[in-house]
């Protein structure tokens, strides 16, 4: 529901105060843009970083010439590490 901050609604965008919550998943058709509005790939961040801010977490990739995923990691001193998980 756009424009209400009722906790019960499934997809809330308040405008006041603007921010998006959602109290499950969201499924988009198209691709999302963040700080854009006409986003280049499914999830297109504009105009500044991306951030996954909890230790253990990373970002999950699929290899370029086969079926597996890697959860992408970097540690206290910058060293990126990868580790096989099951894909999404």
């Amino acid at each position: 529901m756009i424009g209400t901050s009722a906790l019960s609604a499934g997809l809330q965008i308040n405008a006041s105060n603007p921010t998006l919550r959602t109290n499950g998943s969201v499924f988009v058709d198209n691709s999302v843009g963040i700080g854009t509005t006409s986003p280049g790939a499914k999830l297109h961040v504009s105009g500044g970083d991306s951030a996954i801010t909890n230790q253990g977490s990373g970002l999950i990739l699929r290899a370029t010439d086969g079926p597996n995923c890697f959860r992408v990691t970097v540690n206290n001193a910058g060293t990126v590490n990868t580790a096989s998980v099951a894909c999404p």
